[in-house]
């Protein structure tokens, strides 16, 4: 069989071996595992180790593909370096300087034999809202802590609708006192809150803070807490908080 005519030497020390790779007079590197782990697309396959001997060497030791498109590869770069996910393709192409068109990127991932769809590009967009839910919790882990700290075993956080987010720390159920120890939110993002817990269309957002509240943030083995949606606010109580225990 036929050698191909691009080097297929790698560099690097260690157990990682790096690949050079000069796309359209663009250089890039990736470790050799992370391309492998995709054996389905061209470089998976060509870097493969039954491959290795029907592959030619350069002298550079760089993989050249001088007829393509260099600066379209950076989202096949990414797409191995994060194991396909393209976590910033959109965004990284909205924000750059040059504006490509999608059959111009199609043609370079099917030249590639990467996957290509034009949602997997958005993925950033759909990645942000998790991390908006995320930082809330994380609000939520700081309030309980504080209930610690303060020898409180009920907490509360309610949001409403018109921005506003009130916490509670309290020694009952019937007996809160507000706390100033909730991090301040931008009102915008207590609304966008409030939307994503009562519209039923965002069940894995919704999933999300469930499974968090209910694995991650449980301070002790009886920790209890309700979720209570109502006109303009919803309500999110947190009980036996304390570990008596450890106290």
């Amino acid at each position: 069989m036929e050698k191909l005519s691009i080097s297929s030497e790698v560099v690097g020390t260690g157990d990682e071996p790096v690949v050079k790779l000069e796309v359209g007079g663009v250089l890039y590197t990736l470790p050799r595992a992370k391309i492998t782990a995709h054996p389905d697309t061209m470089l998976g396959t060509m870097f493969s180790a039954r491959n290795k001997a029907l592959v030619g060497t350069a002298a550079d030791g760089i993989h050249k593909f001088p007829d393509r498109n260099g600066k379209v590869f950076f989202l096949i770069h990414q797409y191995y370096q994060t194991d396909g996910n393209l976590p910033t393709a959109m965004l990284d192409i909205l924000t750059g300087p040059t504006r490509f068109d999608p059959e111009e990127l199609k043609a370079e991932f099917d030249f590639f034999q990467v996957p290509f769809s034009s949602s997997k590009l958005w993925s950033s967009a759909y990645f942000a809202p998790y991390l908006r839910m995320d930082a809330f919790v994380r609000s939520i882990g700081l309030l309980i802590h504080n209930a610690i700290i303060s020898c409180h075993d009920f907490a509360a956080v309610k949001v409403h609708s018109d921005g506003m987010i009130k916490a509670s720390l309290g020694d009952s159920q019937f007996m809160y006192h507000e706390s100033n120890l909730f991090p301040a939110m931008n009102p915008k993002d207590v609304k966008w809150l409030y939307r994503v817990f009562v519209d039923p269309r965002f069940k894995k957002l919704q999933a999300r803070f469930t499974n968090m509240m209910g694995k991650e943030l449980a301070p002790s083995s009886d920790f209890q807490w309700t979720f209570q949606p109502g006109f303009g606010v919803v309500s999110i109580h947190m009980s036996n908080i304390i570990d008596y225990n450890m106290l």
